[in-house]
């Protein structure tokens, strides 16, 4: 898991990324939260 701290007008408080999460369909996938962890967007990898 990484945060960026990149103060994009879509997200100005920053936002966490995680690459590769296995999630319970056992498919890849790339995340993106907010800092207080809830989720902006789910792609499958």
């Amino acid at each position: 898991m990484e945060f960026y701290d990149d103060k994009a007008t879509a997200h100005p408080n920053g936002k966490f990324e995680v690459d590769d999460a296995t999630c319970q369909d056992r498919k890849k996938h790339d995340l993106t939260f907010e800092p207080n962890f809830k989720v902006l967007t789910k792609k499958l990898d």
